[in-house]
């Protein structure tokens, strides 16, 4: 006698109670329309009129088919809210074999598939339209799992094949979208709101990044650019979509954080907010795949190099002027007479051409790459000046006077008998001299200390000790003799016999007052 096997059956039974529980309103309704509760007391009057083998028979299979006519309406809510999303994801709706061919092998595989359909249900809101700031990304996503859907499930064996897969990835997808936070935004500062995981409460006030807020309208054009996604089958499969929404995202907050390094804000001075509203004007996006390594190459290729050059140039603007180029110049006649004037002229004159080519006048009318080819042209200008100065040749000049007079002239001074508060003054304007040389060394502006140390200090002391020692010998007993080794000239004259004769007493005095050395040279 045939049976009924529960054991084939158990899985499908207990899915439908389950089924039952957690869906209990549409789960009502499916058995008041589909009008089971009559059909299963029909089946029961049928069992009473059974009086042979074949009306058991009969019974038994009649109740089998109830069973699966309840597990298919139980099941069947689940599997329709499924079917009716897809519907909504293509345009034209599924075809009907299409839909009949899913819907049969969901049902019939619903206890396999239970979990993965309610999760989908519940997380397929993350591609609802709403506004937010990756609807592009949305409805491609939309569109790629439309393309799947259509050239998949194209027969009922297809759907055998491939349906499993695709339901496990797409359940994945949604599931892992829905983790996206970013995907719900609906305004650019979303993405820069301290306290955006709280939006959903009642009272929430956004408090919003101000430093970041500058940026808004930059920060804006990248989200624009991100929100795609390829709906090319070749280049994209569902189990890729995620990595790419997460890679885009990702590359906008980078973006967002990297931005901030320029430091640019409404209280930064008009030149650096001028040139910020020039440098955001310069972006362009298209065909740029990682926004962030491309923001990274225009900070470094244009920004750092604008705002080093604009910094270079406002600190010598400000510290170097016409007017006290003019100061130095006018006092020419107290130094042009030095062994390094040449040096002062030539810094002089590139003074003046730094000064002439100020680069802030071309801020207003030229884009961020002409101001930074002017600005960087006056940086190195303005370096090499400062790597060429005269500063060297000036310290270099007044050492050598120093120790001129501390090693010799102070000593023929005294041997001169010269009066000793001359000698005394002579050795305050030499420390006056060592003074000069340590504040030109430690001077950042070597206009100022020219026009403030050199012109109105060094040169006095420089020409009271010159003036003082050259009166000192003018008055002296060895003038001539100083004379004679004046016109002799050469530091190695080579001395005559005649020479040495006639002027054996001069060269006494020279070597008395260490005003010459005698050195022999032997010729065998």
């Amino acid at each position: 006698m045939s049976k009924i096997n529960f054991g084939d059956i158990q899985e499908n039974y207990e899915t439908a109670l389950t089924e039952k529980v957690s869906n209990k309103q549409d789960v009502l309704s499916a058995i008041i329309d589909n009008d089971l509760i009559n059909k299963f007391i029909f089946i029961q009057k049928d069992k009473e009129k059974i009086n042979s083998i074949e009306d058991l028979f009969k019974y038994q299979k009649d109740i089998e088919i109830f069973f699966n006519e309840v597990y298919k309406t139980i099941t069947a809510p689940g599997v329709q809210k499924f079917i009716d999303w897809l519907d909504e994801l293509i345009l034209k709706n599924l075809e009907t074999k299409t839909r009949k061919y899913i819907t049969d092998f969901l049902i019939e595989e619903y206890a396999t598939y239970d979990d993965n359909i309610k999760n989908i249900i519940a997380n397929k809101e993350v591609l609802k339209p709403n506004s937010s700031l990756f609807e592009n990304i949305k409805k491609s996503v939309k569109e790629n799992i439309n393309k799947r859907i259509v050239s998949s499930f194209t027969s009922n064996d297809k759907v055998k094949e491939e349906f499993p897969d695709f339901i496990e990835e797409l359940n994945d997808l949604l599931e892992e979208l829905s983790s996206i936070k970013e995907l719900d935004f609906v305004d650019v500062k979303n993405l820069y709101t301290n306290n955006i995981d709280e939006k959903d409460s009642i009272d929430w006030i956004p408090e919003i990044d101000v430093n970041t807020d500058y940026y808004y309208s930059l920060i804006k054009q990248v989200v624009e650019k991100k929100d795609f996604l390829t709906t090319n089958q070749d280049n994209i499969q569902l189990s890729t979509i995620v990595v790419n929404v997460q890679n885009s995202i990702k590359d906008i907050n980078d973006f967002t954080q990297m931005i901030k390094t320029i430091d640019v804000s409404s209280t930064s001075e008009d030149d650096i907010r001028t040139f910020y509203n020039k440098f955001e004007s310069s972006f362009k996006f298209n065909n740029i795949d990682n926004v962030t390594d491309y923001l990274q190459q225009s900070i470094t290729d244009t920004w750092d190099k604008i705002i080093s050059a604009y910094n270079t140039c406002q600190d010598f603007y400000s510290n170097n002027s016409q007017e006290k180029i003019s100061k130095l110049e006018s006092n020419k006649n107290k130094w042009s007479s030095l062994e390094f004037s040449s040096k002062i002229e030539l810094y002089v004159l590139t003074l003046k051409n730094i000064i002439s080519d100020n680069p802030i006048t071309s801020i207003i009318l030229n884009d961020i790459s002409k101001i930074k080819t002017n600005y960087t042209k006056v940086e190195k200008t303005i370096n090499s000046l400062e790597e060429n100065n005269p500063k060297d040749e000036i310290v270099s000049f007044f050492e050598n006077i120093i120790s001129d007079f501390e090693n010799k002239k102070i000593g023929i001074l005294k041997k001169l008998k010269t009066d000793d508060s001359i000698i005394e003054k002579i050795e305050g304007a030499v420390v006056e001299i060592q003074s000069f040389i340590e504040n030109i060394n430690n001077s950042d502006n070597l206009l100022n200390a020219l026009n403030d140390d050199f012109v109105d200090g060094v040169l006095v002391s420089y020409d009271y000790i010159k003036k003082e020692f050259t009166s000192a010998i003018e008055k002296s007993d060895i003038k001539d003799d100083l004379q004679y080794l004046d016109e002799i000239s050469s530091e190695e004259y080579v001395l005559s016999k005649t020479d040495l004769e006639d002027n054996i007493e001069r060269f006494k005095n020279l070597l008395e007052y260490d005003l010459i050395n005698i050195n022999l040279t032997k010729n065998i």
